[in-house]
This record gives C-alpha cells, structure tokens and sequence, in this order.
C-alpha cells in the first residue's frame, strides 16, 4: 500500500501544526475566495477532509453557525485532538473531528452532507477514482464540492534561475508519484468529476509570486524540513541539499529574486 502524506513528507508533529498554521495564512486569500465560490452558508454540514489542525474547519464552523455542523478529517491522531481542543477552548459545539483513513475508510464520512471541502490532499493518494466515487456518494443532490490541487507542478521556480532548486523540486516530484500521488491532478479532476455526476461551476487557477522575506517566500523557506526525506530516500545526494540551501540563502539576499508556486486549481463542483 502507497504511503500516506505523513510519510512522504516528514512526520506530523508540533512544529507541523505551527508550519501548516503559517502556509494556512499564506494561501488565505485563495482560501477564503474558494469558500465563498462555493456558497457554504449557515446550517450547512460540511466535511473538511484532509483537514489537517483544522484551520479551514474553524473557518468553516463559523460560516455554518450553531445550527450547522463541521466535521474535520484527517490521519493524524495529533491532528484531531488538536482539533477537539480548539472546538473546545473556542466554544465551537459545531465542530468534530473524525480520524480516518481515505485510501481505505471513505464509507466512513458522513452522509447527507452539504459540502465538501479539500486541499492539498488528493496528490497524495492513489486510486483517486474510486475515492472521489465514494466521496460523491456521501453529498446531498445539489451538494458542493470544493477542491483546491496542484496542477502543474513543475512550473515552480526559483528566479534568478535555481540549478539546485530544480533539481530539489524535479525530487519532490518523483517522491509523490513513488508513493502513489500525483502532484498535477488537479489537471484532471474535471473530467474525473464529471464521469460521475457533477457539473463544474468554478475552474479558478492561481499562481503564487514570493519575493524575499513576504509570506509565499516564507511559505515556501518552512517546507525545507521535508527535503532530508528525499536524501534519506536517495533520490538527491547529501551534497546537493546542502548546495539547494546555499542557494536559497543566497538568492534571499537579492532584491530581484523571486519564486513562482506551484499552480493551484480552485475548483467547485455540484452533485447532479
């Protein structure tokens, strides 16, 4: 069985709840512009799967409003317990947290839900028909589906030009699709939505710019944890992550650096 995103990347911990709380805050914008393309609205049941801390799921908690319910999803024992404590300490009675495991546990949402929200989940799991197949079976006729994917990953970059950049990204790609992801399918969510029984409303692609020191640059700068897995994976030498952070190091001290992110699709989808 492919691993699950815990494992690709770097253990969840802590200091990772504190780092997705920060790139939370740097997609924010793209975030919140997402949800309101959707239309989710007071008394709404909603599913943030993949939800991680639960950033998105307190949003969405308080869209929803007492007579709704919000319902976070996600592997991390961490992470949902993290969640209960908030729901907790901010009095939110409408959130819950449910730890499952999509691959192999998608019957397991609730049903007869409104909405859907995810993000930055799909690229990491194999057999993405059949778990948007079993997703779509747990939202309401008329239910919205809002994903926010990568869909062509390669076009990050580091300007000026990043050798070691390139090569660190060009591993990164390779370690997701080693591990049953696929980091451009947001290409092809569309079609895969469509064959079973939602129309698309909402195609909305973003491309972040980061220059030294601003949010995306930072963004980007908190992901450098998860490359040593790619050394300990040997998909790079030792050497090469020490010449990438060189270069990082180098070009944060340039005026006219700057990076481009991954393209991100906002996509929103209705259930027929």
């Amino acid at each position: 069985m492919p691993k699950t995103n815990e494992c690709v990347l770097r253990e969840k911990d802590r200091e990772e709840i504190d780092r997705l709380g920060f790139q939370h805050h740097a997609w924010k914008e793209e975030t919140d512009s997402l949800i309101h393309q959707a239309g989710f609205k007071n008394g709404d049941k909603i599913a943030d799967i993949g939800s991680g801390p639960g950033y998105v799921s307190m949003e969405l908690a308080d869209i929803v409003g007492l007579t709704g319910k919000v319902t976070a999803v996600d592997n991390s024992q961490l992470f949902t317990d993290h969640i209960l404590e908030e729901a907790r300490r901010k009095q939110l009675s409408q959130l819950g947290s449910l730890l499952l495991d999509l691959r192999t546990q998608a019957e397991l949402l609730p049903d007869n839900l409104d909405g859907i929200f995810i993000r930055w989940v799909l690229m990491f799991l194999p057999n993405i028909n059949r778990i948007l197949h079993k997703i779509s079976q747990k939202l309401k006729p008329g239910g919205k589906l809002a994903i926010m994917e990568y869909f062509n990953f390669h076009a990050i970059g580091l300007y000026p030009e990043g050798e070691k950049f390139e090569e660190i990204y060009s591993a990164v790609f390779k370690l997701l699709k080693m591990n049953g992801g696929d980091p451009d399918i947001g290409l092809k969510l569309p079609a895969i939505l469509h064959n079973i029984g939602f129309k698309i409303e909402v195609l909305d692609p973003h491309i972040g710019i980061g220059r030294p020191g601003d949010l995306k640059w930072q963004w980007l700068e908190r992901n450098h944890p998860h490359h040593y897995k790619l050394a300990s994976e040997k998909l790079i030498p030792k050497e090469s992550l020490d010449q990438y952070f060189e270069e990082w190091t180098n070009h944060s001290k340039l005026d006219n650096a700057f990076i481009l992110s991954p393209p991100l699709m906002s996509l929103v989808a209705v259930k027929l």
